[in-house]
């Protein structure tokens, strides 16, 4: 386990975290891991179920599949953002793709997993959305909004850096944008994963939208 994403037993307590998967098998694998972390979790097979459930506590995180019996994995995160603004989102795809996993992430999702699930992979990145208390939020125009509560690690520059990387921007769009050099963007860049430990989240972005 990477030291960097050790997540300490009094910040799990009462973390409460929304599963909702149609797979019997999936949902509750994904359920036993998280209650062996120590997350508080409630699972759904349904994306009508899942809405439904949101008449009693917010989630403090939502574990999606795209593909459900009813509608849309991406309708349901839809929805559940629409009722807790920032709410942390991971996907999880039969068959990733790269359409898939652009749609998710301008959706606002924090990362994406294609089936088979590598479980020690998903738990690290629940950590670290923990840990870091970055949320992900859509935008109208289909961008990212990315907004760090907590700390104050990041400059002015390294927040529009960041926001930059989450709208699939290249370093030399970026560049353009902000009026630097490439490399001065990747000095940035780099700081802002430092600073963050946002490998799970800006780094899935990053490869998504520049492959």
């Amino acid at each position: 386990m990477d030291k960097d994403t050790v997540l300490p037993a009094s910040a799990r307590r009462g973390k409460l975290i929304h599963i909702v998967e149609a797979d019997t098998a999936s949902r509750e694998s994904l359920a036993r891991l998280l209650r062996l972390e120590g997350f508080e979790v409630v699972a759904f097979q349904s994306g009508v179920e899942a809405i439904n459930g949101l008449k009693g506590r917010m989630p403090d995180l939502a574990i999606i599949a795209l593909t459900l019996p009813d509608i849309s994995g991406l309708a349901v995160l839809s929805i559940l953002k629409g009722n807790g603004e920032g709410l942390p989102a991971i996907m999880i795809a039969s068959q990733l793709d790269l359409p898939s996993a652009i749609s998710a992430m301008k959706h606002g999702a924090a990362d994406v997993f294609s089936q088979p699930i590598d479980f020690e992979a998903l738990s690290s990145c629940v950590r670290a959305i923990f840990k870091k208390d970055v949320l992900v939020t859509a935008n109208p125009d289909g961008g990212r909004s990315v907004v760090v509560r907590g700390f104050n690690q990041l400059t002015p520059r390294e927040r529009e850096v960041l926001q930059h990387i989450t709208d699939g921007c290249s370093n030399k769009e970026m560049a353009r944008s902000l009026g630097i050099s490439p490399r001065t963007v990747e000095v940035h860049r780099a700081r802002v994963m430092d600073k963050l430990g946002a490998r799970n989240t800006a780094a899935m972005v990053r490869m998504v939208m520049s492959s």
